[in-house]
């Protein structure tokens, strides 16, 4: 499998307790210069449904809660799988990637 790139890059935040958390990632993400979505959930039963349905598309991964960013990893079109979702969970992972060296990742 070859990596070529990392591709749509979704930041999701909500009003919960982790408000103020959801603030800095964005405020994080949005400082680093890339290209992303910022899906804010301002129902907190709506983010709650929404991380119910993300840990439906990552199973290993049953802590799930907002702030997460989620992207997806491009390989080869011949490669099975040719996309695959990767997810940052929680402040401190997200303040810890280099979102810019990723977004700029060309394989």
């Amino acid at each position: 499998m070859a990596h070529r790139a990392n591709i749509e890059f979704d930041l999701y935040t909500g009003l919960s307790p982790a408000a103020t958390d959801s603030f800095h990632a964005y405020e994080h993400v949005k400082a680093s210069g890339i290209t992303f979505r910022h899906l804010h959930y301002g129902d907190p039963q709506q983010a709650i449904e929404v991380e119910n349905t993300l840990k439906t598309w990552f199973p290993n991964e049953p802590d799930i809660a907002m702030p997460f960013v989620v992207y997806v990893e491009a390989y080869d079109f011949k490669d099975v799988p040719n996309r695959v979702l990767k997810i940052v969970k929680g402040l401190t992972a997200i303040k810890a990637t280099d979102w810019k060296a990723l977004s700029d990742f060309e394989g």
